[in-house]
């Protein structure tokens, strides 16, 4: 029995740390995703791009790529059934990035950075709680609490910095990223409702995404499509279309399939750490005293609720 049970921690502390790494892959595209947006918004570039642009070159790419496997495997609708697969493909598609976008016309970068991917967990945990039943330990609702104590000590710090120059029209902003954040959240139970694989959910997503918001975008744009810088659309289309929406996607549901959905989505709040990190060689941009603070309260929040600090110890 003894050795029973020391094969079987010995197997979910496998578990816990390949899904920790499939996450963290995840959420390293991610950063990557949000300071080369921030780069190609900002006035540096002379706003070659906007935001709908490269939206539409995430789906097209994605879409295109992975629409033979959504042929060779349908749209999930047996597994998924009609509900959960509107959830998955809101949650984590053209609904989901038009809410960003329209978060970020009155929201700071930084603010999306942190909150965003900082309440995601928590939105997780208690979808998991109320739909799922799945139970919550005293560490994930610990390490739950950090971060989210984190991410408002962040938001707190940045509103401050601003002073005067705060407008109302942030908190519209912020109410916005929450709304995407539920709905990733969503998607989240929905990838682990169906039981689907990470190729095949993720392929669901991108090509009803291009379905619906590919015809969205030409209609109101016309043939600005063809007059995009091609240097930073071929890397956007790249990046969004490959990197964000096919590579991303599939360590993130992958990630979800080994930890469950509340330890995997733990790992989300980890973008806002690692986004202040890279932001000082890259944008030139150091975080606050306050800042750094709620940085280490994010990471130890990540540590606690996704159980790879105990899985570690008990290795």
């Amino acid at each position: 029995m003894t050795s029973a049970n020391a094969a079987a921690g010995q197997s979910q502390r496998r578990r816990v740390i390949a899904g920790s790494l499939w996450v963290l892959c995840a959420v390293s595209i991610w950063v990557g995703w949000i300071l080369s947006a921030r780069l190609a918004l900002g006035p540096a570039t002379g706003g070659r791009l906007t935001a709908w642009d490269i939206a539409f070159l995430r789906f097209f790419v994605a879409g295109i790529l992975l629409l033979p496997v959504v042929l060779r495997r349908g749209l999930g609708l047996d597994k998924l059934g009609p509900v959960w697969f509107a959830v998955l493909v809101a949650g984590a598609g053209a609904l989901y990035v038009t809410v960003v976008t329209w978060a970020l016309y009155f929201a700071p970068a930084a603010d999306a950075a942190a909150l965003l991917p900082g309440t995601m967990p928590m939105f997780v945990a208690i979808l998991s709680y109320t739909i799922m039943r799945d139970r919550l330990d005293k560490g994930q609702l610990a390490g739950l609490a950090l971060t989210l104590a984190g991410v408002v000590a962040l938001i707190s710090s940045q509103m401050l910095a601003r002073g005067a120059t705060y407008q109302a029209s942030v908190t519209l902003g912020h109410g916005l990223l929450l709304l995407a954040a539920f709905l990733w959240a969503c998607s989240t139970l929905a990838m682990k409702r169906g039981g689907l694989a990470p190729l095949h959910g993720t392929a669901i997503v991108a090509v009803v995404s291009l379905a619906i918001y590919g015809p969205i975008y030409l209609a109101a744009s016309g043939s600005r499509v063809l007059t995009l810088p091609l240097g930073e659309a071929a890397f956007h289309a790249f990046y969004q279309g490959v990197m964000t929406s096919i590579v991303s996607l599939i360590a993130y549901m992958r990630g979800i399939a080994l930890l469950g959905p509340a330890r995997g989505a733990a790992f989300s709040a980890l973008v806002p750490v690692m986004v202040a990190l890279t932001g000082i060689p890259l944008l030139g941009e150091i975080p606050t005293t306050p800042a750094w603070l709620s940085v280490a309260l994010t990471a130890l929040g990540v540590l606690l609720a996704s159980g790879v600090l105990r899985a570690l110890r008990r290795g």
